[in-house]
Order: structure tokens, then C-alpha cells, then sequence
């Protein structure tokens, strides 16, 4: 069920190449689902066989709770399945074997999976072939038709995964949207994971990310005229005020660093400002510049924070 080709899973175990290791953003051709970046190397490290090599190299040397997610899943679930079992023990209870069958019923028929595949070369000026917008749009529809009756249910995307998007959203090809991604992106959140780990500190890792994007805003709009009657006022149903402002700030930003040109730092994107280059390529050398400001001012927050709490 979770593997396209049993046989191809049982090559790639045994293949002791150095290749076939568990990494961040691994794709197998083998496997039915492929998850999110991220979540890569913990997904395959839950539904490969637990004695194969490969998982348990990745469970000694880089499984961290904080941010395997699907691994932390797979034990959830495990242990709730345990205590079903054991509660089955006594008579009036459902034998094991009626349990399991209904937990695959419910697996097998009981859900629902989104599937629309996307075609962006079709040349609609509608919003439908632009990858924001069209996050933008399944963001509505999760906060509002199909949000769940009680909040434990479910989680929604905040003007953190917004943010994320609108910076991925800035590359028109896969392997710069992986690249701003490894570089930039994913250790902007890890550091903050990391950093609550180290001091112990208990909160919640998403508004910690909202309160550093709100500084970083608040600290780069003071070199930029911001208009009083700014819709970001306004209340958004998708990604609440911290996006709206963030997307406002980086079209602003935009602006300013293209007539600015090249600095002193940016020396080896020089030649990407010159007039022969269009306007997506400013937009992702642009992005790539934003999110290296991003990651060194948070890093120097952090570091500020840590000092301080010594």
C-alpha cells in the first residue's frame, strides 16, 4: 500500500551505497506518497521496515523530536493502538482482531485526500497558474468551509506558511525553490526549535517565528516611507496581519533594492541587475538577498537573547 514496488524498496535497503541514506528532501520513485520537503527523510524513517540499515542510521544520528514530525506520528499512534489492545483484554471489549479491522476500514475508506494536479503553461492572466495565489486560495478555504468544528482537530495555515510561500512562490523552477529552501528557509525555523531546546524554553515555536518576521519588519520599514492608509490595517482572513504586511514590505523593498543596484555584498549577483535581465530573475535574486537579511538578523536576535539570559 505504501510502496509502488516492494521489490525496488527491498534494492535499495540492501544497497549499501552510500547513496541510499535518509536525507533531507530524499525522493524515492518507489514509494506512493512523497511529503513535503522537510518531512522526507522522518516519513521514510516510519514506514520503511525498522531493521533496515538506512533507518537505523538516521534513528541514532539525526531523528530529533522537534521537528521529525512524522516519526513522533507513527509513535503516537503506535502507543494508542497499544492501549486499545490492551483494553480489548476483557469481555464486554472488541477482540484485537475487531479492532484492527476497523482501524483499516477507517484508513482505507474513511479518508479524504485533495488531488488536483496543476498546469501553469497555459498562459491564464485569472490567478490559476500562480503558484501564491493559489496557496492564497486553499488557505480561504481551510480557514473557512472546511475548518474544523474544534481547534485540536486541525491546524491552519498561519503568516508564517504564508511568508514561506510568497518567498518560494518568487522561483520559477524546483531546484531554486529547494535551494532558497535548504539555505535560507529551513534553518530560519530550526534555529528557533533549537534555541527554545537549549534554554528549556516551553513556547510555541510558530510565534516565536511571527514575533522575529514582526521585529525584522519593524526594523527594515524605517528605511522605507510607508503609506498611512496601508490596506495591511486591515483585518485578512488568510495569514493575519504579519503576512499582509510582510508582502506589502517586500514589494516596497523590492522597489528600493533595484534602484539601489548592487551593494558590496551582492558583488557576484551584480551582472543579475543589468536591463537584459527580466524581471522574474531580479524577483528570485531579490528573494535570495531578503533571506539571507532574514536568517543573519535572526540569528544575531538569538544570539542577543541567548547572551542576555546568562
Amino acid at each position: 500500500m505504501l510502496f509502488l514496488d516492494t521489490n525496488a524498496m527491498q534494492d535499495w535497503i540492501s544497497n549499501d551505497s552510500a547513496k541510499n541514506t535518509l536525507v533531507e528532501g530524499i525522493e524515492l520513485d518507489f514509494c506512493r506518497l512523497v511529503p513535503t520537503f522537510c518531512d522526507r527523510s522522518a516519513y521514510l524513517a516510519a514506514i520503511l521496515p525498522h531493521h533496515a540499515p538506512q533507518v537505523q542510521c538516521f534513528m541514532k544520528e539525526t531523528y530529533n523530536p522537534k521537528w521529525h514530525r512524522p516519526l513522533l506520528a507513527k509513535q503516537h499512534f503506535r502507543n494508542k493502538i497499544a492501549l486499545l489492545l490492551e483494553s480489548s483484554e476483557t469481555k464486554s471489549s472488541p477482540t484485537p482482531l475487531q479492532i484492527l479491522e476497523k482501524l483499516t476500514g477507517l484508513l482505507l475508506d474513511g479518508i479524504d485526500m485533495l488531488y488536483f494536479p496543476i498546469d501553469v503553461h497555459k498562459g491564464y492572466q485569472d490567478g490559476t497558474e500562480d503558484s501564491q495565489v493559489i496557496y492564497e486560495r486553499l488557505a480561504i478555504r481551510d480557514a473557512t468551509w472546511c475548518k474544523p468544528r474544534r481547534k485540536w482537530e486541525g491546524h491552519s495555515m498561519d503568516g508564517t506558511d504564508m511568508i514561506r510561500n510568497l518567498f518560494l512562490g518568487s522561483f520559477s523552477r524546483s531546484p531554486q525553490k529547494t535551494h532558497f529552501y535548504e539555505t535560507y528557509w529551513l534553518p530560519f525555523e530550526r534555529m528557533f526549535q533549537t534555541t527554545m531546546e537549549a534554554t528549556n524554553d516551553e513556547g510555541n515555536g510558530e510565534e516565536s517565528l511571527n514575533i522575529v518576521l514582526r521585529a525584522f519588519l519593524d526594523e527594515s520599514q524605517s528605511s522605507l516611507v510607508i503609506s498611512a492608509a496601508s490596506p495591511s490595517s486591515r483585518p485578512s482572513v488568510i495569514g493575519g496581519r504579519i503576512y499582509r504586511d510582510f508582502e506589502e514590505w517586500m514589494a516596497r523593498d523590492f522597489q528600493r533594492w533595484r534602484q539601489q543596484g548592487a551593494t558590496a555584498h551582492d558583488k557576484k549577483e551584480e551582472c543579475m541587475r543589468s536591463s537584459t535581465v527580466n524581471s522574474s530573475a531580479l524577483a528570485e535574486t531579490h528573494a535570495l538577498d531578503v533571506g539571507r537579511r532574514l536568517i543573519e538578523f535572526a540569528s544575531h536576535r538569538i544570539q542577543s537573547k541567548y547572551t542576555n539570559t546568562q
